[in-house]
C-alpha cells in the first residue's frame, strides 16, 4: 500500500509545486515562462512519468522528486455502470479519462513531497499572470489548505454535498492532515470518483472540513461564465480546448504584451 506520510522536511518557507507524466509534458517550457517572468520562488517538480530530457530540463530549474506511487487506479469496468456516462461525457475532457486518471490521482501523493512550510500546486495549464504571493496568506494555521470552488457551485452553501472545488490551484501547509485523508481516500475510494479534486471535496463536505477559499482570480477556469477581471492572477486553460489554445496561441499573455504594445504602455 502506498505510503501516506510526509517524505521530506521544511527546507524553506515558501515555494511551488507541479508534476506531469510524459503526456503532458510539452507544457513545461510554457509553463516555466510565464511562472519566471513575475515570480522566483522555488519550485519542485514532481515526476509522474516523464521522459528523460524533460526530467533534465526541470532539474536544471528546480527540484525533481519521482512521484510514481503503486497505486491500483480502477478500470472502466471497476467503476459503477451509472457513472460511466458522466464521466465520459465531459466536454472539456475529449481524451480519454480513464488514462488521465493514472495522473490525476497522483497529485495528492505529490503535496505529500513538499519541502515548503507553505507550499502552492499549480497545474501544468495554469498561465500565471502576475505574482502570487499573496495566494500564501488564505492559508492559516487553523484552515492548512485553500482553494477555489467550481464556478457552477458558487451559489452552494458552504458544506454542501455537491460543491466541488477545483484542485488547478491548491495553496497548502507542511504536514495537513488534510492531505493524509486525501491520499487515503484516493487509495481507497478511486473507483468512486472520477477525479482527486472530486475525492477531496467529497472529504471536505462528509468530515466538515475548514478550509479557505481563495478568490477566483487565482484559479479563473476559461469555462467561466463572468468576464476576465483584469485582476486575474492565474488562468486555468482546463481540458483538452484549454491545451488546444495554448498550443495555437500561446494562451492570453502574447494578446495582452501586443495590447500593451499597441496602446504603447509599460509591461
Amino acid at each position: 500500500m502506498p505510503s501516506c506520510s510526509w517524505k521530506s522536511p521544511i527546507k524553506a518557507k515558501r515555494g511551488v509545486i507541479t508534476g506531469t507524466d510524459a503526456a503532458q509534458e510539452w507544457l513545461l517550457p510554457w509553463w516555466w515562462s510565464r511562472y519566471q517572468e513575475t515570480n522566483d520562488l522555488p519550485v519542485t517538480f514532481c515526476d509522474f512519468g516523464m521522459t528523460k530530457e524533460a526530467r533534465l530540463w526541470c532539474q536544471e530549474r528546480g527540484e525533481v522528486v519521482e512521484v510514481n506511487p503503486t497505486l491500483s487506479i480502477a478500470s472502466k469496468d471497476m467503476v459503477n455502470d451509472g457513472s460511466i456516462p458522466e464521466w465520459e461525457g465531459s466536454c472539456w475532457y475529449l481524451e480519454s479519462v480513464w488514462d488521465l486518471r493514472k495522473a490525476w490521482f497522483k497529485k495528492p501523493f505529490a503535496l505529500l513531497h513538499s519541502r515548503y512550510e507553505k507550499a502552492i500546486w499549480i497545474d501544468l495549464d495554469c498561465e500565471i499572470l502576475q505574482k502570487i504571493d499573496r495566494a500564501f496568506e488564505y492559508c492559516s494555521f487553523e484552515s492548512e489548505i485553500a482553494m477555489v470552488r467550481e464556478l457552477e457551485h458558487l451559489e452552494y452553501p458552504r458544506f454542501h454535498p455537491k460543491l466541488i472545488y477545483n484542485g488547478g490551484v491548491i495553496v497548502f501547509n507542511h504536514g495537513a492532515s488534510i492531505i493524509e485523508a486525501w491520499v487515503n481516500k484516493v487509495i481507497e475510494q478511486n473507483h468512486i470518483f472520477v477525479s482527486d479534486d472530486v475525492a477531496l471535496s467529497h472529504l471536505i463536505w462528509e468530515k466538515k472540513l475548514e478550509i479557505v477559499e481563495i478568490p477566483p482570480e487565482y484559479n479563473w477556469r476559461i469555462n467561466h461564465i463572468r468576464p476576465l477581471k483584469f485582476e486575474t492572477v492565474i488562468l486555468h486553460w482546463i481540458g483538452k480546448k484549454g491545451k488546444d489554445l495554448i498550443k495555437n496561441t500561446g494562451g492570453l499573455k502574447p494578446a495582452f504584451d501586443e495590447w500593451r504594445l499597441i496602446h504603447r504602455l509599460p509591461r
